[in-house]
This record gives structure tokens, C-alpha cells and sequence, in this order.
């Protein structure tokens, strides 16, 4: 049996082939993420395991090399950057590391630990385009933040009667408005009956809107420089344009994964829980996916979303800690099924509050309430059956009831 560790890069990987006693057979060697090199990659292992059992690990589940190997029908095993670490410290006690280094230690950790690690199985081919169009449609709401921030700066300098207009200048109506009105004084003058007949054109019939517009309109602005307006309303005009790209990518994004959900039985599981909605539904597909051999217990999610802490313990002493390493974005995924959970379950509400008294910060309490509820959706996940509050409810109370028995008659 050989193995080999793969240390993975932006352009490429390093990688080493090591025999069952640890000696170093291939030496250290490169590979670019280019088809050729993969065929390359192949050729070396056949030339250096020879008809011997190869074990392959690497740092990341989500890369082309690892769906490239997984499809030949190797076993590949994923460990994490913080695992590295504590394994790199074998073989480098000052602390100093290359990637010709890291590639034997990734491949000397799957000789001595590979009981520990998680064997990367391959994944639905629908979980996979879920998770790259909920990754994508992150990515364009981080870029959609960071030009909202730009653009709201401009408008503080040239236009700050606009900013008192609408509650989220983000919308498309909102950056109409400001395309159609570009400066104060292309504002001043309109009537309750324009802005009406604006945002009907638009789709926007709440009569609150007309009444903040024409209340902003009717707000005294300060004399802008010149200078300031012209150069400030022309940055603010290609980031208006670039906005109104983002936002159509995000709804393409979104309608995508709307038609891919439709007639998905896991989707109607996890779209019963409080507060999942369209796109939450999405993410908790791609945190369980859709084998249901995956995981033993909803523990091992918990650990895997960083939902619970790290304990350290020698002797009688014992700490929890933060736990860092784990997938950040399954993490979020949880922590806001959490936060919208708590207008739609009674339970969960509670839930917070007594764990806010107790003295723990928001999202602390957010992560208490997420481990809960990953017990219950892995309940309904392998069952396959739809969250009822009610039957919760009842079974929250039978188990107080009991645990009240219990501590009576002790």
C-alpha cells in the first residue's frame, strides 16, 4: 500500500508518494490544474504504487483534482488546514514549512491516522450545483455590500436628500429613481402625482413610499461644490449600472435554484422548518446532502458547522473552546437558520431568551439554538418526513415532564 498527500495551491499542487514504512518513494513533485498534468499525475502513481492500493489525502473536498480522482475510483481523504498543523509538528519542530513538506505530511498523516479522517465520497450531482449557485450567489451579495457601501458614500457628499428617500437605495426601484433623478435639483420640483406615477411604473403602490420621497424632497439640502456634484454623480452613475447587474445575477441565481428544488423530497423536508424559506432550504441541502450514510449522528454536523465548541481536558481540569476549524460557510447556513427561526417557533424564541439570561452573547445563543435544530432536521431527514411545531411542542413538554419525575425522585 502507498500514500499520497497533496498540498494544495492556487495554480497547482505539490505533491509526494510514500511507501507503508513512511520512506519517501516519488520525491516531491508538481502538478498545474491543466487536464495533461492530471494525466501525468496518473501515470506517476501507476509507475511508483504499481499494482499496490493507493490512499490519497488533501486539504480541500471542493477542487477539480478531487472530483478528477474520485471519478478514477480512488480513495481520497480530506483534512483540514488546522489538523496539518498539529501534524506538521512531527516533522518540524521550529515551526518553519514549505509545500514540499506539507505534501509528505499530508500523505504521513493517511499512513498513521487515516482511521481519524473523513473519507470524501462522491457527491450528488445536484447537491453540487446547488452549492455552487448558493456560493455564487454569496460572492455576488458580498460584491453587491461592498459597491452598496461605495455608492452610499458618494451620495453623502453630492446628494443626501436621495439616502432619505428609500429604506434600501440596493433596490431596483431606488436606483431607477436615481438614474432617472440624478442630482437635487431634478427632485425639488416634483409633484405627490410624479413620484406616484414613478413608482407605479416600477410596481410600487405602498402610499408610505410617495409620502417619505415627497417628506425628503421637502428637506432643505446644503449648497454641494460643484466640482464635488459633477465627479460624485458620474462614479455613482457606473456604480448604479453595476449594481443593477449584480441584482439581475442574484434573481438568475435565485430562480435557478427555485427550478432545481421543486419536486425535491428533501427540499419539502427542510423547507418545514421554521423560518428556512428559498434560500436556507438550498444550504441545508448541501450540509446533508443527499446519502444518508454520511453521518452517524447529528453531532458529527454539529462539529463539522463549528455548532459546538472544542473541549480540552487533563486530569480535572477541562475547557471549552471556540471552535475555528470548521466550514465557515456551513456555519452561516445555520446560524441564520437560527436567527429567522425565532419569529416563526415559539420554542425557539424561548429557547434564545433563556439562553441570552443565562448570560451568552447573541451568537452564542444563535449556535446553542442551530444545534437544536440540526437534531431535529437529521430526525426528519432520515425519516423523510416534514417539521410539525405542534408534535414538537409535545414532545419539548413530555420530555420536561420527565426529566421533573426524574429529579423528584432523586
Amino acid at each position: 500500500m502507498k500514500f499520497m498527500g497533496i498540498d494544495w495551491k492556487d495554480k497547482g499542487y505539490t505533491v509526494r508518494i510514500i511507501d507503508k514504512e513512511g520512506n519517501d518513494v516519488s520525491g516531491a513533485f508538481e502538478v498545474e490544474k491543466k487536464k495533461e498534468d492530471f494525466s501525468e499525475l496518473i501515470a506517476k502513481i501507476r509507475k511508483y504504487c504499481e499494482d499496490e492500493e493507493v490512499l490519497i489525502g488533501i486539504e480541500t473536498e471542493r477542487d477539480v483534482i478531487v472530483d478528477y480522482l474520485l471519478a478514477l475510483g480512488y480513495k481520497v481523504f480530506l483534512l483540514c488546514p488546522n489538523m496539518i498543523k498539529s501534524f506538521r509538528e512531527r516533522h518540524s519542530v521550529s515551526g518553519q514549512y514549505t509545500d514540499s513538506l506539507d505534501s509528505y505530511v499530508i500523505a504521513d498523516a493517511i499512513r498513521t491516522d487515516r482511521k481519524r479522517l473523513n473519507l470524501i465520497k462522491p457527491r450528488n450531482d445536484k447537491i453540487r450545483k446547488i452549492e455552487f449557485l448558493l456560493r455564487h450567489r454569496r460572492k455576488a451579495i458580498e460584491d453587491k455590500n461592498r459597491l452598496m457601501n461605495r455608492l452610499t458614500a458618494y451620495i453623502k457628499e453630492y446628494f443626501p436628500a436621495f439616502l432619505d428617500c428609500f429604506s434600501d437605495i440596493s433596490r431596483p426601484t431606488a436606483l431607477s429613481f436615481l438614474k432617472a433623478h440624478p442630482f437635487y435639483k431634478d427632485i425639488k420640483d416634483l409633484s405627490k402625482e410624479d413620484i406616484m406615477a414613478f413608482l407605479k411604473k416600477h410596481n410600487y403602490y405602498r402610499k408610505s413610499g410617495v409620502s417619505k420621497i415627497w417628506k425628503a424632497i421637502n428637506k432643505e439640502q446644503l449648497k454641494v461644490d460643484p466640482i464635488v456634484e459633477k465627479e460624485r454623480s458620474r462614479s455613482a452613475r457606473f456604480l448604479v449600472k453595476r449594481l443593477e447587474m449584480l441584482n439581475e445575477e442574484i434573481r438568475e441565481y435565485e430562480k435557478e435554484l427555485t427550478n432545481i428544488l421543486e419536486d425535491d423530497e428533501d427540499a419539502k423536508v427542510f423547507r418545514s422548518l421554521p423560518g428556512s424559506a428559498d434560500i436556507l432550504t438550498p444550504g441545508l441541502m448541501i450540509i446533508f446532502g443527499k446519502k444518508r450514510d454520511r453521518y452517524k449522528n447529528a453531532q458529527e454536523i454539529n462539529s463539522l458547522c463549528g455548532m459546538v465548541p472544542v473541549t480540552k481536558s487533563s486530569g480535572k481540569w477541562e475547557s471549552h473552546l471556540f471552535r475555528f476549524g470548521c466550514n465557515l460557510f456551513y456555519r452561516n447556513i445555520l446560524t441564520k437558520l437560527a436567527y429567522t427561526s425565532l419569529n416563526e417557533s415559539k420554542w425557539a424564541r424561548a429557547y434564545y431568551n433563556n439562553k441570552r439570561a443565562e448570560g451568552k452573547s447573541h451568537y452564542h445563543a444563535l449556535r446553542c439554538l442551530a444545534r437544536i435544530w440540526v437534531k431535529v432536521a437529521f430526525a426528519l431527514w432520515e425519516k423523510r418526513e416534514k417539521y410539525d411545531e405542534n408534535k414538537h411542542m409535545a414532545a419539548i413538554q413530555k420530555h420536561n415532564i420527565n426529566n421533573e419525575l426524574v429529579r423528584k425522585s432523586a
